[in-house]
């Protein structure tokens, strides 16, 4: 559960939100292999469905910041492919501060659609 602390309410309050994403790349044994972070280019949509198999669902398209560009070679060597899981996090810029509030979504896994 998320304890919202008045800053979060001031953040929410601003009069522009400005939301970043990211995403830490897990292995099967826990283990963090990566970060890749950025904004949301275009969309971002999630899912929550109880009578589901697969619960949650989160789908988004990324603009990556500059310290995450090489790390979206897609291969079976790479930090992201199908058998890697994601902590995904959502981040909203505090204008005042300039810096982002991280707000963990949960962990999901990569699928091929």
């Amino acid at each position: 559960m998320i304890n919202i602390t008045n800053d979060d309410v001031r953040l929410l309050r601003q009069h522009e939100i400005i939301v970043k994403v990211k995403i830490e790349i897990i292995n099967d044994t826990g283990q963090i292999l990566g970060v890749v972070s950025g904004m949301v280019s275009d969309s971002c949509s999630s899912n929550i469905d109880s009578s589901s198999d697969v619960r949650r669902t989160f789908s988004t398209t990324i603009v990556p910041d500059d310290t995450t560009k090489k790390k979206f070679d897609l291969s079976p060597a790479s930090i992201i492919w199908l058998n890697k899981y994601a902590h995904l996090y959502l981040g909203i810029k505090n204008l005042r501060t300039d810096e982002y509030r991280w707000f963990s979504q949960g962990y999901f896994v990569f699928t091929s659609n």
